[in-house]
């Protein structure tokens, strides 16, 4: 999962109290691209659907450090092949947070699938 560089600064705004748009990633989106990642991406290569995530804190190695988001059922009216998938602000256009690519997973019409990101907070080097 990487960062992209919108996001970051984004990120950055959701620290202090006094940054305008400050608004929080609360969806993920999935998408039938498998392009490498780029810092500079500012969405999915092609998206195919977008969903609000119910978001909880876990904990990884410091207490509540993990932001887990889940969808528990993203449902399909025809057949694809999903490659990618990103956590984003809003239901449509906004700032993209990380996007990364995953096998591959075929789905079709009588299909659901949940997707689970876990986005761990911790120190650099």
């Amino acid at each position: 999962m990487g960062i992209t560089n919108t996001g970051m600064a984004q990120a950055s705004k959701l620290l202090g109290t006094d940054v305008t748009d400050s608004t929080p990633f609360n969806y993920i989106a999935i998408g039938t691209s498998a392009t490498a990642f780029a810092a500079t991406q500012t969405a999915l290569i092609a998206e195919q659907q977008r969903n609000d995530a119910v978001g909880t804190l876990t904990t990884t190695a410091v207490t509540n450090d993990t932001l887990t988001l889940t969808k528990d059922s993203f449902s399909f009216g025809g057949s694809y092949t999903i490659q990618e998938v990103g956590v984003l602000q809003t239901n449509s256009g906004s700032i993209m947070l990380c996007r990364t690519v995953i096998t591959a997973v075929s789905v079709t019409a009588t299909d659901t699938l949940k997707v689970i990101v876990n986005i761990q907070s911790k120190q650099g080097a």
